[in-house]
């Protein structure tokens, strides 16, 4: 008998064990119990209803919490205004017949500010669930600590990974015809997918492009009818179905061509090419929170019902980071309008009201206007763009278009770029759009692009849109000749 309860007591011990190390590997998230609203009160930078992402979602999600007199921050992240930034015609946003995504991004911006929603442009890099309230690292170095947490990060643009991909990215490769449209007139470019992205694209390249073949996997286009309508109009847009795109060559410069294969018989061709603009669909950026919350088998976040709560209690989700069956603008923005009200609603259960708020004022983050900083002149001329170049003192040039969403979230950048080495290095900015004499000049064939020049000669250029670190870093690098720490502020 003793034997048998000494082995019971040694079974138990091993399971208390067994638990412990379970808690070790795979770490819980925060307990309901943490969820102590004075807890609230012992920490800075705190954010009651902090919005990851600008696109419609997070804007809406915004705008619902400041209508709410809930103090709300969004941080705006890589691409401010998402996806949609990137559509040229919008015809089925709700109450507006025709209106541009980034006209629509504007208005919503506008009205959530008005409601007292504020917005930095900052990324979260990092996200710790283990504790309440929800830490948050940004790109920038801050740290807020979030009460509530809405994720809108948005989806990114899916690539092939077929060989030439990589090599010509930003030289013929691209995912946004409203970028790089201007660059391919009277050429000939594919768009690779059959959807109303790829369509729209189409559509876009048509007004400056000789031919736009669409290429498409299988040999019926998955668009809507409306859009098939539309490219009906569109004498130079072909559609090819039924071929699959292989790789992309190139002369080591640009896109020369591509090898396309048959669905059907496997048999390949080459096809001569300028340009290959990719609209296969998106993937959601969730990989920060793998592992903390729940993901299904395409890493979208996991709602409960017909919600907007994720697998954590105070953590919601709304628009392309969840949606993987809609992912329409107009749908997104009524995601996260319900996202505002379920964290609302959350919040206001744990008694984060007024009186509450008042207590903690102090605690909460403050957005620190530093006033505007003195922009970047623009080159007018070809003339005096070489006469800067030819000077002693370094210079960096950003080409950018008006119409390109990445160019106008860099144009900031470099204005504080200019006001922290404004002393060692000159500055001037190239519209493509306006001075098209100068882009031809300098063969840049994508925007945004960055070129450095010391001693009349370009030592680096960098075409690939950058956040403020890596603009600093690539500065400091190519034109000050030694890589110093990054500082946090201009």
């Amino acid at each position: 008998m003793k034997r048998l309860w000494y082995v019971a007591i040694g079974l138990l011990i091993i399971l208390v064990a067994l638990w412990g190390l379970q808690r070790h590997l795979y770490q819980e998230p925060v307990a309901q119990d943490e969820y102590r609203l004075a807890k609230g009160a012992e920490y800075e930078n705190v954010v009651p209803l902090l919005v990851l992402g600008s696109g419609p979602a997070g804007l809406s999600a915004a705008l619902y919490a400041g209508r709410a007199n809930m103090p709300s921050l969004i941080l705006e992240g890589d691409q401010p205004g998402g996806l949609l930034t990137t559509t040229t015609q919008v015809d089925n946003w709700p109450g507006i017949q025709d209106q541009t995504g980034p006209k629509i991004i504007k208005q919503l911006r506008d009205q959530a500010k008005t409601f007292g929603a504020r917005m930095i442009r900052d990324t979260a890099v990092q996200v710790d669930f283990g504790s309440w309230p929800f830490v948050v690292h940004t790109q920038e170095g801050k740290t807020l600590q979030a009460l509530s947490l809405v994720i809108a990060t948005g989806a990114y643009s899916r690539t092939l990974g077929i060989p030439g991909e990589k090599k010509y990215w930003g030289n013929g490769v691209s995912v946004c015809a409203i970028c790089d449209a201007p660059y391919y007139k009277d050429k000939e470019v594919i768009v690779v997918g059959g959807g109303d992205s790829a369509f729209e694209e189409a559509m876009q390249l048509a007004a400056y492009a000789k031919k736009v073949w669409v290429v498409m996997r299988g040999n019926q286009a998955r668009a809507s009818a409306n859009m098939k309508d539309r490219l009906v109009g569109y004498s130079n847009i072909e559609i090819i179905g039924s071929k699959q795109l292989r790789s992309i060559s190139g002369d080591g410069n640009k896109v020369t061509g591509v090898v396309l294969q048959d669905s059907a018989t496997g048999v390949s061709s080459e096809m001569d090419i300028d340009g290959v603009f990719l609209a296969i669909g998106h993937i959601p950026n969730t990989a920060m929170f793998a592992g903390q919350l729940d993901l299904d088998l395409q890493n979208y976040l996991i709602l409960k019902d017909r919600s907007q709560v994720t697998s954590l209690p105070g953590v919601f989700a709304a628009g392309d980071v969840h949606d993987r069956v809609y992912q329409q603008a107009g749908i997104a923005a009524g995601n996260g309008i319900k996202a505002a009200l379920d964290a609302l609603e959350f919040l206001n259960e744990l008694g984060v009201n007024s009186d509450f708020l008042g207590t903690i004022e102090a605690n909460l983050y403050d957005v620190r206007e530093s006033g505007p900083l003195k922009p970047v002149p623009t080159a007018t001329s070809a003339k005096q763009l070489t006469r800067m170049i030819d000077s002693l003192k370094p210079l960096l040039v950003d080409f950018y278009s008006q119409t390109c969403p990445s160019c106008l979230h860099m144009l900031p950048l470099i204005n504080q770029a200019s006001a922290r080495f404004g002393g060692s290095i000159n500055f001037i900015k190239v519209d493509v759009g306006k001075t098209p004499e100068i882009a031809k000049m300098f063969g840049s064939i994508k925007v945004p692009m960055v070129r450095l020049f010391r001693g009349g000669k370009e030592v680096a250029n960098n075409n690939q849109a950058m956040n403020r670190i890596e603009l600093y870093k690539f500065i400091t690098e190519h034109l000050l000749g030694a890589v110093n720490s990054v500082p946090n502020s201009p």
